[in-house]
């Protein structure tokens, strides 16, 4: 009998070095891991702050478009009125225009009147400077 509590014995030592061994190798293992997930931890807080850096960023953007929309939109606003002031002094000097052309000829008179010339030019310039700048909206 008191070989088989020997070897039993014997066993249960055995046994305790191999849990020992594997504790270690556990610890190791154990150990390893955590210092993976440490990594990840470091590299997920970084890309966290790097993310709010960019949205941060990207706000300012938006607040930037939505300055720069508005301001677009108030001077297409203007535009359109300066289209239309425009409009109408065109349209009240081409009936000076015509008039004058209307009482040369009735009268007879040839000669070129260098108003209706520098009149003929501000009326195209202003005809290209609108639609150029209408295209641009």
């Amino acid at each position: 009998m008191n070989k088989y509590i020997e070897k039993l014995s014997s066993r249960k030592k055995d046994l305790q070095r191999l849990e020992k061994v594997n504790n270690k190798k556990l610890e190791k293992v154990e150990f390893g891991l955590v210092q993976d997930l440490e990594g990840y931890t470091k590299a997920l807080n970084a890309m966290t702050k790097e993310m709010q850096n960019i949205e941060g960023e990207v706000r300012k953007i938006f607040v930037e478009l939505d300055r720069l929309t508005e301001q677009k939109d108030n001077t297409l606003d203007m535009v359109r009125t300066m289209g239309t002031q425009g409009d109408e002094q065109r349209r009240e000097a081409n009936k000076i225009a015509d008039n004058i052309l209307k009482v040369n000829k009735e009268l007879g008179i040839t000669a070129k009147i260098p108003q209706l010339d520098a009149y003929e030019k501000a009326r195209e310039d202003y005809n290209e400077a609108k639609d150029d700048l209408f295209r641009l909206f």
